[in-house]
């Protein structure tokens, strides 16, 4: 057998396909898909591998796009393979090349879907690897975009990685099968085509195997973003709440990770909201970074529809619509005693101490702690806000709705049914984490006072 024929069959056994396995191979026509689709055919009864091809027409070559699909079409019939052709619309704005690979990958999923196979074969080799990380590294990168491609995300499968585009070259020529070109792939207008037919052979006058280096490179690269990446999950978990569409990170504890777990973190939270991180750049990274730590809201530069709000209760990052929770009825309150809240508890007790301590605690008292006067613990009930809600807060000029507070506060709409609203004789005395009553607030010349607590749950809320 021809050396370059058996890398190639030799990468297909060694990739994560299961004997038996149903598997859509993405044929655009080119020597690369074709190649695949060789290989995987003459392994196909072996492995007992149920395989169907997937062609995605995008509009965007005329009669050059139509002649591909034709051929496409004539070589699943020669080789008695079923075909599956998804004729798609490229949206304008941007890079015609990005918005083509996602309706491109969309379209093969949903053929996927349809036909109830279990994994998408794509032809990639180390070539479009070696083009893919510097891409990447011209764009600005971590970890992950330094790493490329990897053999699998999901149920795609990239079993090429590890031979080259001479491998697939040589390998079409000992079967004398035939591809289509894709006159586009010599247009240096575009990015990828000016790597591949000008910036990699100049690579090559300093280092010959630059494309097996850099694949190289980028597989250990891999394996240390997967390190990482574990370690960022645990060290989210312990500053963040997901809901569903969003997720609360606590910023001060945020602030304490090491910047590479921030970063990571940061990037494993937008993937469990968005699915993807592929519009994901490191400029956003960093501007999400940056108004995490910092508590700022963030709405522009973010793709798909991605913001941050920050909040005196922490930052959402949020997709989409936001979500309602449901509010909790008035709960009674016992002075001392401590109540479970749907998001957290509020403890209640009183506080004894000079006039001088009464007074620091006062001034140092953070927003999820209230000095009360001791008489204010009568008939004390939690709830949570309802209309037409008022209250005068400390230092204000006057009273203020529960409903201006908010959002003079920039509490989202999200998080504000969350809010504990406590009450004493039929009076809110303290909107926690936000504003204190005037006429309950304790004095610095008190020597008791009573001492309420609100501890959202894990430090934080939902």
């Amino acid at each position: 057998m021809n050396e370059a024929l058996a890398r190639l069959e030799a990468a297909l056994r060694v990739a994560p396909l299961r004997p038996g396995a149903r598997l859509l191979l993405a044929v655009s026509g080119g020597a690369d898909s074709v190649a695949l689709l060789r290989t995987t055919c003459n392994l196909a009864p072996e492995m007992e591998w149920d395989v169907r091809i997937g062609h995605v027409h995008h509009g965007l070559r005329g009669s050059e796009a139509d002649r591909d699909e034709s051929f496409v079409r004539h070589l699943a019939t020669n080789l008695g393979v079923p075909i599956d052709v998804e004729r798609v619309t490229v949206p304008d704005g941007g890079s015609v090349e990005a918005a083509a690979r996602v309706v491109r990958y969309a379209a093969l999923h949903d053929m996927l879907a349809r036909w109830g196979g279990d994994q998408i074969l794509t032809g990639h080799t180390q070539d479009d690897q070696a083009e893919t990380v510097l891409l990447h590294l011209f764009r600005g990168t971590g970890l992950h975009g330094l790493g490329g491609m990897p053999v699998q995300s999901g149920q795609l499968i990239r079993p090429f990685l590890g031979v080259t585009r001479a491998d697939v070259t040589s390998a079409l020529e000992v079967l004398g099968q035939a591809s289509v070109d894709d006159s586009t792939n010599v247009d240096t207008r575009y990015t990828r085509n000016r790597v591949r037919h000008e910036i990699l052979p100049l690579l090559r006058t300093i280092q010959p195997a630059i494309n097996s280096v850099l694949a190289r490179t980028s597989s250990l690269l891999r394996d240390d973003a997967s390190h990482l990446d574990a370690e960022a999950r645990r060290a989210m978990q312990s500053v963040s709440t997901p809901s569903p569409g969003s997720v609360f990170i606590f910023s001060g504890a945020y602030r304490c990770l090491h910047p590479a777990l921030r970063r990571a973190g940061l990037r494993l939270l937008v993937r469990d909201l968005l699915g993807d991180t592929a519009e994901l750049e490191a400029g956003h990274v960093a501007a999400l970074d940056s108004a995490v730590a910092n508590e700022r809201s963030l709405i522009a530069r973010l793709p798909r529809e991605l913001t941050v709000v920050a909040t005196p209760l922490g930052v959402v990052l949020r997709h989409g619509t936001e979500s309602r929770p449901a509010t909790f009825h008035a709960l009674p309150v016992s002075v001392p005693g401590t109540i479970s809240l749907p998001h957290g508890t509020l403890a209640v007790e009183y506080l004894r101490a000079t006039s001088d301590e009464i007074a620091r605690i006062i001034r140092v008292a953070g927003p999820h702690h209230a000095l009360l006067r001791a008489g204010v613990g009568h008939d004390m009930i939690v709830r949570s806000r309802r209309a037409g809600d008022r209250l005068r807060p400390v230092g204000g000029r006057g009273t203020v709705t529960l409903h201006d507070l908010f959002i003079d506060r920039g509490v989202p709409r999200a998080l504000r049914e969350l809010v504990p609203v406590v009450e004493s004789g039929g009076k809110i005395v303290w909107v926690a984490g936000l504003a204190v009553a005037q006429d309950a607030a304790a004095e610095a010349a008190s020597q008791v006072a009573l001492h309420v607590i609100w501890t959202p749950e894990n430090g934080r809320i939902r």
